[in-house]
């Protein structure tokens, strides 16, 4: 039955390089707010409303409040990621 799957794209053996985002809400003010899903290649420039952690290793790409960056945007597309909470203008 596992073979019946369909097979996920493989990930590259290297990730892209981390550019830690900037804070520009505190977290609880970011999880407080209106927020919507969108496309994570329409998120640049937005607020993250919802911190993303993969597993493994479980360290956040983006946390709440932070500014989606392209390199944020590249490294959530390399986890496979495909959409972002982000805060309502």
């Amino acid at each position: 039955a596992l073979f019946a799957l369909p097979k996920k794209q493989e990930l590259s053996l290297t990730p892209p390089l981390f550019y830690p985002s900037k804070q520009v809400l505190p977290i609880r003010d970011a999880c407080l707010k209106n927020s919507r899903e969108i496309l994570v290649d329409l998120a640049e420039g937005s607020i993250c409303a919802q911190s993303i952690v993969t597993c493994p290793p479980a360290i956040p790409i983006i946390v709440s409040g932070e500014l989606v960056t392209k390199e944020i945007i590249n490294l959530l597309k390399y986890h496979g990621i495909t959409s972002i909470l982000v805060i309502k203008h």
